[in-house]
């Protein structure tokens, strides 16, 4: 390790060298993702400034949820509209995070993760935070509009199959359903995986054959994305299941590649040339209309995995991530992305009124919304982690120690 001078500077480069050397060390598939945090961080903003233009331009009659909000921001809107791409980013980075631990062990012919540890850790990270924000929405909204039926559907993540007026409240919810579908289906597939590939073919093959898999589920869903008779603008669940497949393609090259190409510059040089095409590809998409339902899938489906692959990559390389990514405050609001998630739409569905409503342009409503609104889900977020998550997430080590 390279001495590092005293003072400020010095302090952050030794934690620099030494979080490297920890990811260095880490065996292939357990380091931590540097990147990972401050993604959902930025993808948790967009998602905000997307509502939050919704919000404004939908209060001056402008658009609604089929436009390309073109009507009310002119040329910039379809860009706008595009910020709605966060949603395959939080998939596929949970695909790979959560995938990792069963691609790793079909690659090594060994027994696949527990069972019962995968599904607590699951339950207490999405079930306690999505419960308290669907009841606060309950309580803040008064609703008396929805049968028994319309609330424990939410509550039981049903409410992509089963649409009421109560689950408009936490509208986004449906990206959580198809979340607990994808958690559900992990485990199954690993399991039928690994029977059909335990002793056969090398390591490689066995990657491959998983890799293989994700694809063919990709183009599955891909192909029914946005099909009339499907009756859903995206095809349903199933329409978007392809957005978890980059995710598990990108744990089988981690177990393949990250050994390889550690310590080298063809590892960086790679790690720039995902992040260039990813750039390019998210441009492409950003300017394609919101109708062009498998064109707009098929561009997230490689520029997705490109900008998440390009930390990624680095990581591998250097130990490291960009300074412009791994620093305190991305990490500590990825921390609490999810809370963020879940309470800023109940934010924007209560202020945008006493907020927006003073102006006649939808400009100076979606800035002014941003601004008032991105504090205070910074600190919904950081209550619903401090007073539930964590809480929560520390029931994982208890359990351990019984058992």
């Amino acid at each position: 390790m390279v001495p590092v001078p005293s003072g400020g500077a010095g302090v952050l480069s030794a934690t620099v060298e030494r979080r490297a050397d920890e990811h260095a060390a880490a065996p292939v598939g357990k380091a931590r993702f540097i990147a990972g945090d401050p993604i959902r961080a930025l993808c948790c903003t967009s998602v905000l400034a997307y509502h939050t233009a919704l919000a404004s331009g939908i209060r001056l009659n402008g658009f609604n949820y089929g436009s390309d909000f073109s009507h009310v921001y002119g040329s910039l809107g379809i860009r706008i509209h595009a910020l709605n791409v966060v949603v395959w980013f939080f998939f596929s980075l949970s695909a790979f995070l959560i995938s990792r631990p069963f691609v790793a062990a079909i690659a090594e012919g060994r027994r696949l993760p527990s069972l019962g540890n995968y599904t607590r850790n699951r339950v207490l990270r999405i079930v306690p935070a999505f419960w308290a924000a669907f009841t606060l929405s309950l309580i803040v909204y008064h609703s008396h509009a929805g049968s028994i039926g319309d609330v424990l559907s939410v509550y039981g993540f049903a409410q992509v199959w089963h649409y009421s007026v109560i689950s408009a409240y936490l509208d986004h919810g449906w990206t959580t359903n198809i979340e607990v579908l994808f958690y559900i289906g992990l485990p199954v597939a690993a399991v039928l995986l690994s029977g059909a590939l335990r002793e056969r073919g090398s390591r490689d093959q066995r990657l491959l054959a998983v890799a293989g898999f994700a694809v063919a589920v990709m183009a599955a869903s891909i192909a029914i994305t946005g099909h009339p008779a499907l009756g859903n603008p995206l095809g349903g669940p199933a329409g978007v299941m392809w957005a978890f497949g980059p995710g598990v393609i990108l744990a089988c090259a981690e177990q393949r590649w990250a050994e390889e190409l550690s310590g080298t510059e063809r590892g960086k040089r790679i790690a720039y040339v995902l992040l260039a095409v990813g750039l390019v590809l998210l441009f492409v998409y950003s300017g394609t209309a919101p109708y062009r339902r498998r064109r707009l899938a098929l561009l997230a489906s490689v520029a997705v995995p490109c900008l998440i692959g390009a930390p990624l990559v680095l990581q591998w390389a250097t130990g490291r991530c960009w300074r412009i990514l791994d620093n305190r405050f991305l990490q500590w609001l990825g921390e609490r992305s999810y809370g963020f998630y879940l309470f800023h739409l109940i934010l924007v569905l209560l202020l945008y009124k006493p907020v927006m409503s003073h102006f006649s342009s939808a400009w100076a409503g979606f800035l002014v919304g941003f601004v008032v609104l991105y504090p205070l889900a910074l600190i919904a977020g950081h209550l619903s982690f401090t007073l539930v998550e964590r809480p929560f997430l520390r029931l994982r080590h208890g359990w351990r120690r019984r058992a």
